[in-house]
């Protein structure tokens, strides 16, 4: 029996469901984005960057309590500019910090971001000045677009459109309606157009940048990654006096684990202690798991640091685990001003000193440090 045309199965429809469906439940960004910014250094930057743009945002809701087109006339306005600049320091404070902001304090940072933009807007006396600042909504949705799914993208854009939708109306009644539809739908295209690209930018190219550098299961730099990374340490501290720190890391007796437990628990023990080795890092620090359960750390110290100690302390963060893991650390100390270090080569004979002096530590029975002072000579163990 032959199908009716009205019964054929509508393929171009439903697949077109499936990727709308698809794109509204699917993850965010913040996590893998957020390894590669800390795999790449580049995640203090960007705190910086936002925090300084959220403090310029409060300056300028400071400076219009003071303008006649600002909330300058009435007390509920500058008392609620007032609160605006309060959050907007408030939310500098929490990027400033060390630690990298959590996903929950970012969705809230966006929430909170987003009422004191539209809050700001809606305040303002000169409506003109105001819708023009609704254009923040447009740049606070580029970082949703970044970071976050599109159910939060929806939550911006609905704030964005409540404001200007107030906004127009006062300028509607002011200065006419083919102004106010201008004004609106000028914003409109910048509060959907930003975002969505930057998500579409983000799931089509993320994911190949990310893996491409960076080991899978444990998310830090993978080999490729840490060479890569590594010229630019140098680079930026090339001509200083500066110490470059190198400590190559064995697990030991790992195999004891994954035939004992099994290579889940293994890979577990792996990414804990992947997590040991980014909690002890500083800013600029390179860790990068090398293969199995080979990992290396690099830094740029300065003079007078206390290598040894630094080096015991990557060993005691990697002891410190719920896997019982110990390692042999193998420790090399060159001096940065050596040109050698710019070459590839003079990177690999640091490593290869690294994994003698490793080697060393494991001969001498394990969970312990050995050091190589790659301009002096042979180091001691401890």
């Amino acid at each position: 029996m032959r199908e009716n045309a009205g019964d054929a199965p509508d393929h171009g429809s439903r697949t077109t469901r499936e990727l709308v469906s698809n794109w509204w439940s699917g993850p965010d960004h913040y996590e893998w984005l957020s390894t590669y910014l800390a795999t790449r250094g580049r995640q203090r930057p960007t705190a910086l960057l936002v925090a300084g743009a959220v403090l310029l945002f409060g300056m300028v809701e400071l400076l219009m309590m003071f303008s006649p087109a600002g909330p300058s006339h009435d007390v509920w306005r500058r008392g609620a500019a007032a609160g605006v600049v309060v959050a907007c320091v408030a939310m500098s404070v929490v990027w400033l910090r060390r630690s990298w902001p959590s996903r929950r304090w970012s969705t809230v940072f966006v929430i909170t971001a987003a009422v004191c933009i539209g809050v700001g807007a809606l305040i303002e006396r000169d409506d003109m000045s105001a819708i023009a600042a609704c254009g923040l909504f447009g740049v606070l949705g580029g970082y949703v677009g970044i970071f976050h799914s599109v159910r939060l993208l929806v939550v911006n854009f609905t704030i964005a459109v409540l404001v200007v939708a107030v906004l127009a109306v006062r300028i509607g009644v002011a200065d006419g309606a083919v102004l106010a539809i201008a004004k609106s739908l000028a914003l409109l295209g910048s509060f959907t157009a930003i975002p969505v690209l930057c998500q579409l930018l983000l799931e089509r190219l993320g994911p190949d940048a990310l893996n491409s550098d960076t080991d899978a299961l444990t998310g830090l730099l993978n080999r490729r990654g840490f060479y890569a990374r590594a010229g630019d340490l140098i680079a930026n501290r090339a001509g200083s006096q500066d110490i470059l720190l190198v400590a190559l890391i064995d697990l030991d007796d790992f195999k004891r684990i994954n035939d004992t437990f099994g290579h889940e628990e293994g890979d577990a023990a792996l990414a804990e202690v992947a997590r040991a080795l980014t909690d002890c890092a500083g800013a600029s620090t390179l860790v990068a798991r090398l293969g199995g359960e080979e990992f290396v750390v690099a830094e740029t110290v300065g003079v007078h640091d206390d290598v040894l100690r630094r080096g015991r302390a990557v060993g005691r963060a990697i002891t410190a685990n719920t896997h019982g893991v110990t390692a042999s650390v193998g420790l090399v100390t060159v001096t940065i001003a050596a040109g050698h270090l710019m070459t590839a080569t003079g990177f690999d004979d640091v490593i290869r000193l690294a994994d003698h002096a490793m080697y060393d530590a494991k001969r001498a029975g394990g969970n312990r440090v050995c050091h190589h002072a790659g301009d002096v000579g042979p180091g001691t163990a401890s």
